[in-house]
């Protein structure tokens, strides 16, 4: 009886073992997912800003040495850049960015879209349409 018992309580700290590692394991690819892959805000960000810097029209608009950035809070840190998923009127999955960008001449609000296209977001558009006091 009592190694029945004891058997009991062995397999009862395994499975809260498998179950703590099962829950780490999905708060790591969680973490991954909004941060390091290639699908996340983030990431879909830093190719819109390099993209933007890159762009002659936008190098001679806002001037050289330009400057891309999220919003920020009060206290100056960078918080989050703005994002929204959503589906377009074709049914694709799509994600467009709203961020700031800052050159030598002035700044501008930013705006990024991307197409889903076979797992992967590839730019549908980019624009710096709106100036704002340097």
């Amino acid at each position: 009886m009592t190694k029945v018992v004891e058997g009991a309580k062995d397999t009862g700290y395994s499975l809260v073992i498998v179950a703590a590692l099962c829950g780490v394991a999905a708060c790591a690819w969680a973490i991954y997912s909004m941060l390091a892959s290639d699908t996340s805000p983030w990431a879909l960000f830093d190719r819109a800003s390099a993209d933007l810097a890159n762009d002659p029209v936008v190098q001679k608009y806002l001037g050289s040495n330009i400057h891309t950035f999220g919003e920020r809070s009060r206290g100056g840190r960078q918080v989050t850049v703005q994002h929204a998923a959503y589906t377009n009127d074709a049914g694709q999955q799509c994600m467009r960015l709203a961020f700031h960008a800052k050159g030598d001449k002035c700044a501008a609000n930013a705006f990024a879209e991307f197409v889903l296209i076979q797992n992967e977001y590839a730019p549908a558009a980019l624009a710096a349409p709106h100036s704002l006091p340097h």
